[in-house]
């Protein structure tokens, strides 16, 4: 049985299901003997006494060994991440069991892994970047991402936009990147009911952060009395002031984080999934994850800034508010049907047959 090591930057528990935790779970249904960690905590967690209260989303087939460390990964580059933090690598028991493996393959989603690789053993590393962590947290990504490609196998990227990235910014050899794209979830997404004659308003389920368009909202809530919007997912604490923005509109509700056991039935009840995202260089080359997991549940999908994206016409991408308020007009109108082969070939079933072909 194949030892896998996943190393991600969302632990096991957590508000969202994300693509490592499917390829943990993917992986070893298939028969790969599957460890799980999601970023160390540190000694800051336990002063502020931090615990994680977010629903668990690996099988039960899936060791999640949690690591922890002194100092944030996540700092810059420097004494503390490069030595101190390998240094006392051993003194958590975790980490312990961890380093006391071989691995065949490690798969890592984030780059601020690397100092900690020089205390695990394993034959391959695999470099999955999902985004272009230069763009979402600045210059102090450099270091770490130029060293861990420079020591992966191969640099597994989300989309063309983050693999095109990587070649440029490390001069990653081309044949060494590829790109899967991210999948959903076809066992818990999918249509129902056959028919669509009762679905009726739009739904938005994700992050409220700094990549959702606000303004994009706000305009179509405004041009659009007779719909209505709701909204799930976390606010970000400096993001509340503009939900605050939306209390006399009337017709748009956001009802915070929902539990994804139940994401599926709901979206059933709407017609059209919103993707509202803005034109900036972290949305750039954004999963197509969420449009998917709409499709699957039937949902027409009004969209912009994520690419490579199979044609449909339950597909309505959108360049400018003008152009978005047409394309909502078309999504409320239409009813079509996706072909099952494509919704197949972008399942985590599919995504997980392709990464193992890749590794082993």
């Amino acid at each position: 049985m194949e030892k896998v090591l996943i190393l991600s930057h969302t632990q096991g528990y957590s508000d969202f299901k994300i693509g490592s935790h499917h390829y943990a779970n993917g992986l070893s249904k298939i028969g790969c003997d599957v460890f799980y960690s999601g970023i160390p905590r540190t000694i800051f967690h336990k002063l502020l006494r931090k615990k994680n209260s977010s629903p668990y989303k690996l099988n039960e087939t899936v060791s999640n060994i949690q690591l922890s460390a002194i100092f944030p990964l996540t700092m810059p580059m420097g004494f503390f991440t490069s030595v101190v933090n390998p240094f006392i690598f051993s003194f958590f028991e975790a980490n312990r069991m961890v380093k006391g493996m071989r691995y065949r393959a490690v798969i890592c989603d984030s780059p601020f892994f690397y100092p900690l690789l020089k205390n695990i053993k394993f034959e391959n590393l695999y470099y999955r970047p999902t985004d272009n962590y230069v763009a979402m947290v600045g210059e102090k990504a450099i270091a770490y991402e130029k060293r861990m490609c420079g020591e992966s196998k191969m640099v597994i990227c989300t989309s063309q936009a983050v693999s095109d990235n990587i070649v440029r910014s490390y001069g990653v050899c081309r044949s060494r990147v590829k790109t899967i794209t991210n999948g959903y979830d076809s066992e818990h997404f999918f249509k129902i009911n056959d028919s669509d004659e009762n679905r009726k308003n739009a739904i938005y389920i994700g992050a409220l952060d700094y990549r959702f368009d606000f303004d994009a909202l706000m305009v179509l809530a405004e041009g659009n009395k007779g719909i209505i919007f709701d909204i799930y997912g976390p606010v970000e604490r400096r993001y509340k002031a503009e939900i605050l923005k939306f209390r006399d509109v009337g017709n748009v509700f956001f009802h915070g984080k929902i539990n994804y056991s139940v994401t599926n039935e709901l979206m059933n009840k709407y017609k059209v999934g919103l993707l509202l995202l803005k034109k900036t260089n972290s949305n750039f080359g954004r999963s197509p994850m969420k449009l998917w997991e709409y499709l699957a549940s039937g949902l027409n999908v009004l969209y912009a800034n994520i690419d490579n994206v199979e044609l449909s016409e339950m597909l309505f991408r959108y360049d400018t508010h003008a152009d978005m308020i047409s394309k909502f007009k078309l999504a409320n109108e239409v009813t079509s049907e996706i072909k099952k082969d494509i919704l197949e070939n972008n399942s985590w079933r599919g995504k997980v047959i392709e990464l193992s072909n890749l590794i082993f």
